[in-house]
């Protein structure tokens, strides 16, 4: 008896990409207004820090890594929370099983969390390096959550994820380090805040948009046959491994 197992890869519309790039924008905006708030209610913190790096006094306020460490945790769990419940209302077919996905997610950014805050306590002196690191943390954040969903969802197009993702998180550092670039922060930390608040929005939007249009591209390159990046399953393997040596006794018996 011989079994075909055929698993396709996804195949979003246009419009699930168009909601996807529509969520991450509102998720991102939320994100953003949280982040503005914290560093408003501690900005005497973050201006006092900068303002002495800029003028090269040093003394770096300690509690300064500690309030961004906590900020980019709690950044991270609320948008990844809220986007995988839009994600499970909107693309229940895909997103079924919000209770791993959120499991995930939170092992996810909870081991992220204690590896960067080395980095956060090694660059305790230095605030504009940290909120750098506090933007980075956001991006990787959620880079890895919504790549370890999509996995989760499909793993037998991993590659597929994280062709896409990569791609994703590709252009959010290239357009957040322009935008970087381009923002100067005074020295009374004027300026700081483009820092943390635009990761957020552009990892939310940027990253489920192009991998999504990534997933459509592969979906075309299945359709005409090709499937390179199609990781079977040990169940799929095991088969094959099985109709080969059905095939080779039959051989075998005609033989003899």
């Amino acid at each position: 008896m011989q079994n075909n197992i055929i698993i396709e890869p996804n195949n979003p519309t246009g419009m699930s990409i168009l909601r996807k790039g529509i969520m991450g924008i509102i998720v991102g905006l939320m994100l953003a207004f949280f982040i503005f708030i914290m560093y408003t209610v501690f900005s005497g913190v973050f201006s006092t820090a900068l303002s002495s790096t800029m003028s090269e006094n040093g003394g770096a306020n300690p509690l300064l890594s500690l309030i961004i460490m906590i900020i980019g945790f709690f950044s991270a769990i609320i948008g990844n929370m809220i986007i995988l419940i839009m994600y499970n209302l909107f693309f229940s077919n895909k997103y079924y099983d919000l209770g791993k996905m959120i499991s995930l997610s939170l092992i996810t950014n909870i081991f992220l969390f204690f590896s960067i805050s080395i980095i956060y306590i090694l660059f305790n002196k230095e605030p504009q390096t940290l909120l750098l690191i506090l933007a980075f943390h956001i991006i990787f954040a959620n880079f890895l959550s919504y790549i370890i969903i999509e996995i989760f969802t499909n793993p037998n197009y991993s590659g597929v994820h994280l062709i896409g993702g990569t791609i994703g998180i590709s252009l959010t550092i290239i357009i957040f380090l322009v935008i970087y670039n381009l923002n100067s922060i005074g020295p009374s930390g004027d300026g700081a805040h483009i820092l943390i608040i635009v990761p957020p929005i552009l990892v939310y939007t940027i990253l489920p948009v192009f991998h999504t249009i990534w997933e459509k591209l592969y979906y075309k390159f299945y359709e005409t046959g090709n499937n390179f990046l199609y990781i079977p399953s040990i169940d799929e393997v095991l088969v094959d491994e099985d109709e080969i040596e059905d095939v080779n006794v039959e051989d075998i018996n005609v033989d003899n």
